[in-house]
């Protein structure tokens, strides 16, 4: 059972490891092991790039309630002119899921309360980017409602990638 809220300082280096492992397991083969073995190798630097993404994006955490560990986590932005997709006024920039909880309700949840938060106000287009290579990730997007709405390159790391760019 997990709670999920707002991320906060606290959460940094835990939201960092997650996303280095799920992104390692996720992008295996599709993404340069260099750019993937970085943040799992150079703990400063993934803490960095965290505490960065967390000044510009808004985020959430799931919490296990029993454990109080962190198990996954989204971030996202709201308004046209912070997202990187002209026709959406919001952008799911990251969800993470630790490896170890995949499959087990975590990701929807979360997707779920950023489709929520992003619901409010003149927030009604979210939209994100999927590697088209990543089969299981365009499964769970489509899944919980996703559609394609177009192939563009999109950047990771040290080059760009075809991408699909999903809206809900």
């Amino acid at each position: 059972d997990f709670i999920i809220r707002f991320a906060n300082d606290r959460d940094t280096e835990a939201m960092a490891e997650i996303s280095a492992l799920s992104k390692k397991r996720a992008y295996d083969g599709i993404v340069s092991d260099a750019v993937l073995n970085r943040p799992i190798e150079d703990k400063e630097y993934r803490n960095e790039q965290m505490r960065l993404r967390m000044k510009k994006r808004i985020s959430i955490v799931a919490i296990d309630k029993a454990t109080c560990k962190t198990l996954g986590f989204a971030q996202f932005v709201l308004g046209n002119e912070e997202t990187d997709v002209e026709y959406a006024n919001a952008e799911l920039c990251s969800l993470y899921v630790h490896p170890d909880y995949q499959s087990k309700g975590v990701g929807a949840a979360l997707l779920k309360r950023v489709k929520d938060l992003c619901s409010v106000g003149n927030n009604k287009t979210l939209a994100l980017f999927c590697f088209k290579d990543n089969p299981k990730a365009v499964e769970f997007y489509t899944k919980h409602g996703g559609t394609v709405f177009k192939e563009q390159k999109h950047q990771f790391g040290d080059k760009e990638y075809d991408h699909f760019v999903f809206i809900f």
